[in-house]
């Protein structure tokens, strides 16, 4: 399996938790709630960014992708990681359901972003031969090989 189709599967089951934190934090009654849930999403958002840092973004280097669509994704990662920090940080509900829902916006948009640029970017770039042995790694890391 290539890697894109790992990293895209792991999308669809992270959409999945999108929609329940969200709906978790419109119904959450205390800050406790809204910080809890934060760092279920924070958890696992970041091991998927690990492994795109760890996995993916060096194949591209060393293909010549030094630029461009990396920097926006490291940003992006990066506004992710301040985000749930944001969340961990709030001291009231109000603030923090604002800051987690602002992070759910984030993550979709930068899913979206890796789905319809990122991935096609892998794709042209490193073939097939080297996206299943990346895919490889990936099956590794997640336990599966």
């Amino acid at each position: 399996m290539k890697i894109t189709e790992g990293l895209l599967g792991e999308h669809a089951l992270s959409y999945e938790l999108f929609d329940q934190v969200e709906a978790a934090t419109d119904d959450a009654a205390s800050l406790g709630e809204v910080t809890a849930l934060g760092r279920v999403l924070s958890r696992a958002v970041a091991s998927h960014m690990a492994l795109e840092h760890e996995v993916l973004f060096p194949a591209l280097i060393e293909r010549g992708q030094v630029n461009g669509a990396l920097d926006v994704m490291r940003a992006d990662h990066k506004e992710i990681e301040l985000l749930a920090a944001a969340v961990s940080a709030a001291t009231t509900l109000a603030e923090g359901r604002g800051v987690l829902l602002r992070l759910l916006y984030t993550l979709r948009e930068h899913f979206e972003k890796e789905e319809q640029f990122l991935f096609p970017i892998c794709e042209r770039t490193l073939g097939d031969q080297k996206l299943n042995e990346l895919g490889a790694d990936w099956a590794k890391r997640r336990g599966l090989m």
